[in-house]
């Protein structure tokens, strides 16, 4: 074939596009298998998440923050015995704070597998996340001390406690209440104003316990040992006057005791009448007293008023003492 060529091609051409067909063939296959790990990743966390769950709760108590308090405060009292033949109560303040606090608890999570009961998982506490609880309520009592000096009013009779918050009844108001003899006890209300009030329970059989008459004993009595006296805090009394008379009942034995020993008053007037004289045991060679109140009424009529003072042991003998008041025009 005349005049015609062939031409050729450039050298080193056709190395250059098969290197470049490699790459691209070795980059596609590279994010086809990154694709498909990524894939298999996915459907296995989706696998696990399926099998599993998460519930968040309450850890650990972290601190309470007290939302308010209130204060009030409240009386309490008690019987504590005799004074000077008289009963006394010992009253007692106390402080009561009612707190409402809120519980902050840390806050948890926990993941188990779902559909088993037994798994109790895995707990986990999330940092700087809390709970809060609901609120709650507690209370606290202080012991203010004696309601020192405090007026009270018991059996609408005015009472004032002293410095150690005690009330003593020096007029005989409570007493006077044991003289009916179907009363078994006394609920006793001790008001206040500003600090409100309290009840004290006083039955007979703890009265009779603190002035030592003791119905259980069965020591045997000797009253014919016994000796009586009284004698009044004055010559003579006004209409409205209060009277006091004090009894003294002696054991002139030197060996032998007298025991239970009761006395009451006997009169025609109805306020000498009914009075009772609480005593006691009486020792060997000693002597007991005990004062009682008469309240002389404001229409009472000048002259003299008789009545006697019987006494009971515990063998029932029933010496008595005569006596007599003088009372005297206004």
């Amino acid at each position: 074939m005349s005049g015609a060529r062939l031409s050729k091609p450039a050298k080193g051409g056709n190395a250059r596009d098969t290197d470049a067909s490699s790459r691209h063939l070795a980059v596609a296959i590279r994010d086809r298998a990154v694709f498909l790990l990524a894939t298999v990743i996915l459907c296995m966390v989706a696998d696990v998440t399926a099998e599993t769950m998460v519930q968040i709760y309450p850890g650990k108590l972290l601190r309470t923050e007290r939302l308010s308090s209130e204060q009030s405060r409240y009386l309490e009292a008690k019987f504590i015995g005799i004074r000077d033949n008289n009963l006394a109560f010992e009253i007692l303040e106390f402080e009561r704070v009612l707190i409402t606090e809120l519980p902050i608890y840390e806050k948890v999570k926990v993941t188990r597998q779902r559909n088993n009961n037994d798994d109790r998982g895995v707990r986990e506490p999330i940092a700087g996340e809390f709970i809060e609880g609901e609120p709650e309520e507690r209370e606290e009592i202080h012991d203010v001390g004696p309601a020192s000096n405090v007026a009270f009013t018991v059996l609408d009779h005015p009472y004032t406690a002293n410095e150690n918050g005690i009330v003593i009844d020096t007029d005989q108001i409570i007493l006077e209440q044991f003289e009916d003899r179907k009363v078994r006890g006394l609920s006793l209300m001790f008001a206040n104003a500003e600090l409100g009030l309290c009840v004290t329970e006083l039955s007979r059989t703890e009265l009779y316990e603190h002035f030592g008459i003791d119905f259980s004993s069965t020591r045997p009595s000797h009253p014919e040992h016994i000796s009586l006296q009284g004698e009044w805090d004055r010559e003579s009394y006004a209409p409205g006057d209060t009277a006091r008379l004090t009894v003294h009942v002696g054991n002139t034995s030197a060996s032998l005791g007298i025991y239970r020993v009761l006395g009451m008053s006997m009169s025609r007037w109805p306020w000498l009448d009914s009075r009772i004289f609480y005593v006691g045991n009486v020792q060997p060679s000693l002597t007991q007293t005990f004062t009682r109140i008469f309240r002389v009424p404001g229409t009472a009529s000048a002259g003299r008023y008789y009545l006697r003072v019987g006494f009971n042991d515990y063998s029932g003998s029933k010496p008595q003492l005569p006596l007599s008041i003088v009372v005297t025009e206004n």
